[in-house]
């Protein structure tokens, strides 16, 4: 059996992970370590939907590593809430 870590995509663990400080994912000290691509697509993702840029957490990103969601979900929950409370 093949460990999830090495099957399962990291971008929804990314804003943790940066949340606590951890720089590099390439060479974090995981148990069973996922494949580069997987590490690389991990931090692709959050800059695409705005939590990360050069590696650090955007405020969207902070506010995001809160919610234990889908990172694309809570993302957009989080732009969803705001324009809300821009319009009232």
């Amino acid at each position: 059996m093949i460990p999830e870590i090495l099957r399962s995509d990291t971008s929804d663990s990314t804003p943790q992970l940066l949340q606590l400080g951890v720089g590099c994912f390439v060479h974090f000290d995981y148990a069973d370590p996922p494949p580069v691509i997987y590490l690389k697509r991990g931090l692709e993702i959050p800059h695409y939907v705005g939590i990360s840029d050069e590696g650090e957490m955007t405020r969207l990103g902070k506010l995001t590593a809160d919610f234990p969601l889908n990172l694309e979900l809570s993302a957009a929950l989080r732009l969803i809430n705001s324009r809300a409370l821009k319009t009232c």
